[in-house]
């Protein structure tokens, strides 16, 4: 499933408008498990094609201890050399 929404959502909806300038807010509020592959996709992915404006134009709200857990690993991973 992690795989169709990379393939589908990402790079049609959130890859542009992040390129366009807007910023993406993403609510975690009801979730609750959301696995690495899914999150990296979503994070990593405008990070690493899109540059550190990417990472300034995500918010993310109403993350679980171990969803945000994940979260910081993840954009640590992505923006440390930047």
């Amino acid at each position: 499933m992690d795989s169709i929404y990379s393939r589908a959502i990402f790079p049609r909806y959130l890859l542009p408008a992040i390129a366009e300038g807007r910023s993406i807010l993403i609510d975690f509020n009801n979730v609750v498990n959301a696995p690495h592959s899914f999150l990296s996709a979503l994070l990593a992915t405008p990070i690493n094609r899109l540059g550190m404006d990417a990472y300034k134009k995500i918010k993310i709200i109403n993350a679980s201890p171990e969803i945000r857990e994940t979260i910081d690993f993840i954009l640590d991973e992505n923006t440390s050399s930047e």
